[in-house]
């Protein structure tokens, strides 16, 4: 708008440039002069309106100014109608507990068959399932071996739980039939009284040891049947267990000549074992027979001893000799 304003006063300052004679323009009136550029104006100060209108539109977007009207917060206390019309909540009353019954279970209805599959193949499929659950629990279960038996038995034995130590060493024994683990199973037989079974084990091994375990074992609780089982095993004496084992329990008895004959049986099969010498002549010793004794004390002491056994058989030949043997 304001260029156009100075357009206006330049064309008025100026005079117009025409091709009419100077003595025509004379005698025109300047009025008419004046009205006539306003008209030929007119129609570019539209334009320059319009385009002006057209660049602040643009300029300040699509939607353009917008004029945002607050309407002011009625102010007016609400009428008694109003007020009246709010309803009140209601009172929430307790309701009395219902009466208890005691509701049955619903019972389990077998689900129903589908109309795409139809019972014969419900039944493979459950034969399926029934074969892979048991490969599943044999693989779960995996088989012990026979050293986890052997410590298991050891500890129920410990334990006190002999049933179970007993079914420990049995499966142990069927999986490698060794002396060590029928020597254990038959301490634990004679200890439940399963004297069948231990005659059993002794006869099918046909040995000496086992022969031994089983009557010392079974001396610890009647000595009079353990007398009986060595007559048994009498002609399995080889290395001079089973008259070793008379002797302990004719010695327990009371009996000293008896049990010294069987020592001295014992210690005729093996001179080397220190517990047939220290035994034979310690009841030589008791019956008087002081001379014999110190001669096997003697043999002994040049034999390998644990240091309790060889502390004693030193004692007994000091002492022997100090009584002028």
């Amino acid at each position: 708008m304001s260029l156009l304003m100075d357009l206006l006063k330049k064309l008025e300052s100026q005079s117009p440039k025409t091709n009419v004679p100077p003595t025509l323009l004379k005698g025109r009136d300047k009025k008419s002069v004046s009205r006539r550029i306003l008209i030929l104006l007119a129609p570019l100060f539209l334009l320059g309106a319009v385009a002006s209108y057209f660049a602040t539109q643009s300029l300040l977007g699509e939607e353009g100014i917008k004029v945002v009207r607050r309407e002011m917060p009625n102010t007016q206390p609400p009428k008694e109608e109003q007020l009246l019309k709010v309803e009140e909540e209601p009172e929430v009353k307790a309701k009395p507990p219902k009466k208890y019954t005691e509701e049955k279970p619903e019972e389990s209805k077998p689900p129903a068959e589908s109309a795409q599959t139809s019972k014969e193949e419900i039944r493979k499929l459950t034969e399926d399932i029934g074969i892979k659950k048991k490969t599943e629990n044999k693989k779960a279960v995996a088989p012990m071996n026979i050293n986890t038996l052997l410590y298991l038995a050891d500890r129920s034995y410990r334990e006190g739980n002999l049933e179970k130590s007993r079914e420990y060493y049995e499966k142990a024994f069927r999986l490698k039939k060794e002396e060590r683990i029928a020597n254990n199973l038959l301490v634990i037989y004679v200890r439940l009284g399963e004297y069948v079974k231990a005659d059993a084990l002794v006869r099918k091994f046909g040995s000496e040891e086992l022969a031994y375990t089983y009557i010392m074992e079974l001396s610890k609780k009647d000595k009079r049947k353990a007398l009986k089982v060595t007559e048994r095993y009498l002609s399995l004496d080889r290395k001079g267990l089973i008259h070793f084992a008379r002797g302990y329990i004719y010695e327990g008895e009371g009996d000293r000549e008896r049990a010294l004959e069987e020592y001295r049986k014992a210690y005729s099969r093996d001179r080397s074992n220190p517990y047939f010498g220290y035994n034979y002549a310690r009841l030589l010793e008791l019956n008087r027979r002081y001379r014999e004794a110190l001669k096997v004390y003697k043999g002994l002491e040049k034999e390998e001893l644990e240091p309790r056994i060889k502390s004693i058989v030193r004692e007994r030949i000091r002492y022997l000799k100090f009584m002028g043997l």
